[in-house]
């Protein structure tokens, strides 16, 4: 569970944990020109339209780390917006990386059930991944990788602002 939005010094430690837990030991961070909208950016253009200057003008075709080299389909996120839940997972695997949406293959399949028995549907919910590109072979992406995407999610997370994650 994250830190509430009102709480930013709670919330940073909470992210520095994270990394910590999967292994990160530096990071590479981007560039001020790279970090995505100002904070309240969202409220202005609005939540889809943040999100989408996130994907194109920010991520755009991104080459980050290794796993680009690899990748059909760069995979953003896909929901709604304003969802007061989202869903993380680790990255997109084949199906995924062939159709640039996350959780469709076989996962996908388990998560709208999940999402059905919860009493939502899929477009009331936002899905993304810590990472954005497919690791080879459907491994479990090494904390580097984890550690390039992860300023991302957070951007994603900041401008949804769901309730639960």
């Amino acid at each position: 569970m994250v830190a509430p939005m009102s709480d930013p010094r709670a919330q940073a430690v909470e992210w520095l944990r994270l990394y910590r837990d999967l292994g990160v030991e530096a990071m590479a961070l981007p560039s001020p020109a790279e970090a995505g909208p100002a904070p309240g950016d969202s409220a202005v253009g609005g939540a889809a339209e943040a999100l989408e200057r996130l994907r194109v003008e920010t991520l755009g075709e991104c080459q980050r780390c290794a796993l680009w080299k690899g990748r059909t389909r760069l995979v953003f996120g896909t929901g709604n917006p304003e969802a007061r839940l989202l869903f993380v997972g680790e990255g997109p695997g084949a199906d995924e990386d062939r159709t640039g949406e996350p959780f469709v293959g076989k996962a996908g399949k388990l998560l709208d059930k999940i999402i059905g028995a919860m009493g939502l549907s899929r477009p009331e919910v936002y899905i993304a991944n810590v990472v954005k590109c497919r690791p080879p072979g459907n491994r479990a992406p090494l904390p580097d990788e984890s550690a390039t995407c992860l300023p991302f999610l957070h951007e994603q997370i900041r401008i949804i602002q769901p309730e639960v994650i």
